[in-house]
């Protein structure tokens, strides 16, 4: 039996959480200033997971993180052509998705029909 999602309302937050939760990383890590690559690899993928799954605009989401809009507009152009076969960051991406859409059912956020 497969269920399909009738009303998705997945925040921002939930994402970050999400985030926090598959990478094992510290909330201060995620928002800090650091750029070592593990860090901003993970930043990466909160922001183009926000965007793929919240339906925010691209300014929403990066007052969110606090960064400014171009940051994720940068990050959305490489995206999809330097990054568009790494597996990995997809593979990652689909945990992060999953566990989000997890979050937002336990809060009662998302409702899944039969």
């Amino acid at each position: 039996m497969t269920k399909s999602i009738n009303r998705v309302r997945v925040r921002v937050s939930d994402v970050v959480e999400a985030v926090v939760a598959v990478s094992k990383l510290r909330h201060a890590d995620l928002f800090g200033r650091r750029r070592f690559a593990a860090i901003t690899y993970w930043r990466k993928v909160g922001y183009i997971a926000a965007y793929s799954i919240t339906g925010q605009s691209l300014s929403a989401i990066a007052q969110h993180w606090d960064k400014d809009h171009t940051t994720l507009v940068y990050t959305m152009k490489r995206w999809r052509t330097r990054d568009a076969n790494d597996q990995r960051l997809h593979t990652d991406l689909m945990r992060v998705a999953e566990r989000a859409i997890e979050i937002a059912e336990s809060r009662g956020l998302l409702r899944r029909a039969a």
